[in-house]
């Protein structure tokens, strides 16, 4: 079903603000949130740890990403508060681009906080995309489903949502099954990152 999610009819939130503001209107509605990562590389403008590696600061990106420890606690707090379980499969691709190796690290740290993340191939998404990538997407639950939009240098810009509840079950059903067959983060990250040497300057490389 995920390689239907491209062509669906979905409502169209053209701003970052108003794609939040709706997914808002979800959170004391569920108690799962899942997300899926394809893209091998965004851009984070105004992010301190991001902007610190797109500099080429990588020792700085690592600091800013620890000082935000308390911010990332209070996050999963108010989550377990709400009853709410976060699931991430996040697509990766070896070697690594310079983004996946810093957002790994930033994983890591969620994952430290509660959140449940696994790592497939892009392999394991072989069956989705035969004509397309499959899209970044979000599930609310089972209430809503949103494909992330990003503009052509890789920011985030807003998203499509999706009430279907067809095809939002068709799409978590192959989510869950890409989890289910995933690897978890720990151990990934400590064969595959925590080797590596400092990643280069994310603008010399594409964001796909």
């Amino acid at each position: 079903m995920l390689d239907r999610v491209r062509d669906a009819p979905g409502e169209l939130f053209a701003s970052t603000r108003d794609y939040l503001e709706d997914v808002d209107r979800y959170w004391d509605r569920i108690s799962r949130f899942d997300k899926l990562e394809r893209l091998q590389s965004f851009r984070q403008p105004g992010h301190p740890s991001w902007d610190a590696f797109n500099a080429g600061l990588w020792n700085v990106a690592l600091t800013m990403l620890q000082r935000n420890r308390p911010t990332v606690a209070a996050e999963f707090a108010e989550d377990k508060r709400r009853g709410i379980v976060s699931h991430r499969v996040r697509v990766v691709d070896l070697p690594v681009t310079p983004y996946l190796h810093w957002e790994l690290h930033s994983l890591k740290l969620r994952a430290e906080y509660g959140e449940i993340i696994r790592i497939v191939t892009p392999e394991a998404l072989a069956p989705f995309e035969r004509h397309q990538i499959t899209p970044e997407l979000i599930f609310m639950g089972d209430l809503a489903m949103y494909e992330i939009r990003y503009d052509d240098s890789g920011v985030l810009c807003g998203a499509r949502k999706f009430t279907d509840p067809v095809l939002i079950a068709g799409c978590i059903r192959d989510v869950h099954e890409l989890f289910g067959c995933g690897e978890d983060l720990d151990t990934f990250f400590a064969r595959e990152i925590a080797p590596l040497p400092p990643p280069g300057n994310l603008a010399a490389h594409p964001t796909h």
